[in-house]
């Protein structure tokens, strides 16, 4: 399958998924997108956009995350057209996700993000001959593992925990 033709599959996919979920793009212009699904009203930020490139961030109903996209060299598409739309709308219903399952979740993972700080602190006063970082991405891939569902990707590692740690604020 050629480059082209995985755009045009994936822009009418992200069309078809938004049609079944009742999702709908309001608006799109230079700085801002918003997409409605069904009564919730989806914001986003525009940081970055180029023909190959962008960069959104989610501002309501949650914030403090947000998505970068880069295009493969030699597709023959561009993200400052039609499909660019639906890619930045389709990622701005991702990052919602995400704000809704941490909002629903928010005291358990802040429990259970405690254990595993304490955990790492166990190892290295234990004097562990791993170096502290290897625990931490060790003990960090567990925790999402075993609390997050597969949807939920590892690109927003960073982010998620600066939210349960409290450094920046969901809402």
């Amino acid at each position: 399958m050629s480059k082209k033709n995985s755009c045009v599959e994936r822009l009418i996919s992200i069309k078809k998924f938004f049609k079944k979920n009742n999702i709908s793009i309001k608006t799109v212009n230079k700085n801002n997108i918003c997409i409605n699904l069904q009564d919730i009203v989806i914001q986003g930020e525009i940081k970055e956009r180029t023909p190959s490139s962008y960069e959104i961030v989610i501002n309501k109903p949650f914030k403090g995350l947000s998505s970068n996209t880069f295009m493969s060299v030699g597709v023959d598409a561009s993200y400052m057209e039609e499909y660019g739309d639906y890619c930045m709308a389709q990622d701005l219903y991702d990052l919602y996700g995400v704000g809704k399952f941490l909002s629903e979740n928010m005291k358990d993972l802040q429990s259970k993000w405690q254990d595993v700080l304490e955990c790492i602190e166990m190892y290295i006063e234990a004097g562990s001959m791993a170096e502290p970082e290897d625990i931490r991405d060790e003990l960090l891939e567990k925790f999402f593992d075993d609390n997050f569902p597969e949807n939920i990707q590892y690109i927003y590692t960073e982010e998620i925990i600066s939210i349960i740690e409290g450094k920046v604020s969901l809402t």
